[in-house]
């Protein structure tokens, strides 16, 4: 206390020179000079919240949200954050003031290299020492936590808290040329719980800088005229981002499915070289035009191989866009089908039409889980066509269509075909029973009776049973009963099912007896 509340009492020093310290006030002067020197290359960055080694828990939570904000409103002001919270106050001071983040000739926001003219806060020393530290991972890429101990040492003297802030605006001022690799695997665009991650874990991502200098520039003018028509010359990031955006944003069916017929085998080494690939360069220059089929080296006829590149990638890329939806159109043709439509029916007359069979038919099965709950989902006609078709989708296949792998896929054919056919013979009871109901009033119950046998064809038969039925065989049915009762259960039910195929199969020969007597002649039908 006595150093601080009393220093002229003491001598002070500083490199072998005695420092005239006359009070209190005299050595913050005296402090403000020498720290001055000794951090000459540090920025001036007014804020409390993050100029802090260790930032209060309410400062990282705001720091945190300004840093997603970096990274999904690069293009807007204040990085579209509303009103005055304290990641704001931290953008204001530690991006804005220090010119980092400014607004470009075409009118949107972005995030830039200080020059000597626009460096109000002393930002240009840090920022050129993280960018000789990118020309350094040209070989292999670099975490940049290597930086830490320099960066908070003489002569910059950056904060903890700041130094997340200020790495990722350098990989944003850089990323037409900087990748970003989170356990040594390229990241097209930090997501937001890779940022999360970055924060919690910044030794799993590393950077490396990517230059034209030195690629096949061959390879490299290819994919330019593919991507882009206005001829301007783009980095390899610029390149391979966009696709690679694409390909890692497909849904999680074309993600996993291994079906060829789906998604050919092409296709799927391509999505597979952007999952697996660890640098863009070799991705770019090796990989996919490896998965492509394309041969570079050592190919007599350059140009024609270079085209064939182009076609195959566009072609590719087509594919895998549209495997998703082509899948759900194939399973929207087959829905169609199984209630004997045209397969290229359009979605909300689809949906009319399948309403218009299934209503009604609810009443008719006590299935909750199962088919009636197909009948409700399909009776639900009101809101968007496409919501329609995925609820009954992600019912079929008991999962998100979103989620489908292609055993998935599988299930939900096979249910399709099992639900229609119970509906099916729903229609036939429903039939059945209006026709009785219209004859001889209400008060009787209609069962179908089936027998499937190994080996021999189907048959079934609609019963209808009224009060007067039901008395009549009261007393038969007891008789039954009291013998097969006689038995264990496993024999009861082997008994009646013989009877029931031979009683059905006798039925069906009979009728078909009675048709061909009733048939007429060919001579007759030609008279």
């Amino acid at each position: 206390a006595r150093l601080t509340d009393e220093p002229e009492l003491n001598e002070w020093y500083c490199g072998g020179n005695k420092l005239a310290v006359r009070g209190k006030r005299s050595l913050q002067e005296v402090l403000s000079v020498l720290l001055n020197d000794v951090y000459y290359k540090s920025p001036r960055i007014h804020n409390e919240l993050i100029n802090r080694d260790k930032p209060s828990a309410q400062a990282n939570a705001a720091r945190n949200k300004l840093l997603l904000a970096m990274y999904n409103h690069e293009h807007e002001a204040d990085l579209g954050i509303d009103k005055f919270p304290p990641e704001k106050s931290i953008y204001r001071s530690a991006l804005r003031a220090t010119c980092l983040h400014v607004k470009g000739r075409d009118g949107l926001w972005g995030f830039k290299s200080p020059t000597k003219a626009d460096d109000p806060c002393n930002m240009l020393p840090v920022w050129n020492r993280i960018d000789e530290f990118f020309d350094t991972t040209e070989q292999q890429p670099r975490s940049l936590i290597e930086l830490n101990h320099e960066l908070m040492s003489p002569p910059y003297g950056i904060k903890e808290g700041m130094l997340p802030i200020l790495y990722i605006s350098s990989i944003l001022a850089n990323q037409e040329e900087l990748a970003v690799f989170e356990g040594r695997v390229y990241t097209p665009q930090l997501s937001e719980e890779q940022v999360e991650r970055f924060l919690k874990r910044p030794d799993e991502f590393a950077v490396q800088r990517f230059r034209i200098t030195g690629l096949n520039q061959s390879i490299h003018k290819a994919y330019s005229e593919t991507l882009y028509a206005d001829g301007r010359e783009r980095t390899i990031l610029e390149l391979v981002k966009p696709i690679a955006k694409m390909v890692l944003g497909l849904h999680y069916y074309t993600q996993a499915t291994t079906d060829e017929e789906r998604l050919s085998k092409r296709a799927q080494q391509v999505r597979d070289a952007f999952k697996l690939s660890k640098s863009p360069l070799k991705l770019m220059m090796e990989e996919l035009p490896n998965a492509l089929g394309i041969s570079i080296d050592g190919v007599k006829n350059e140009t024609e191989e270079l085209q064939k590149l182009s076609k195959n990638l566009v072609d590719t890329l087509r594919e895998l866009k549209y495997c998703f939806p082509n899948m759900k159109d194939e399973l929207k043709g087959l829905l169609a089908q199984a209630f004997m439509l045209d397969k290229d029916i359009a979605l909300p007359k689809l949906r009319e039409a399948v309403a218009g069979r299934c209503r009604g038919l609810e009443d008719y099965t006590i299935d909750k889980d199962g088919l009636k709950a197909f009948i409700q989902r399909a009776l639900r006609t009101s809101g968007d066509a496409n919501k329609w078709l995925n609820d009954i989708l992600s019912f079929l296949g008991q999962k998100l269509v979103e989620k489908w792998t292609d055993s998935d896929r599988d299930i939900a054919e096979y249910r399709l075909i099992t639900y229609t056919h119970k509906l099916s013979e729903l229609e036939r009871l429903r039939l059945h029973y209006k026709d009785i109901a219209s004859e001889h009033g209400e008060g009787f119950d209609v069962y179908l009776i089936r027998s499937v046998k190994k080996g021999s064809p189907d048959y079934d038969e609609i019963i209808a049973v009224d009060k007067n039925r039901h008395e009549a065989i009261k007393m038969i049915k007891e008789k039954l009963l009291t013998v097969l009762n006689e038995t264990d259960d496993s024999l009861r039910m082997a008994v009646i099912a013989e009877i029931v195929d031979e009683m059905l199969s006798a039925r069906y020969d009979s009728s078909d007896k009675k048709l061909k007597q009733n048939k007429p002649s060919r001579m007759k039908r030609a008279k």
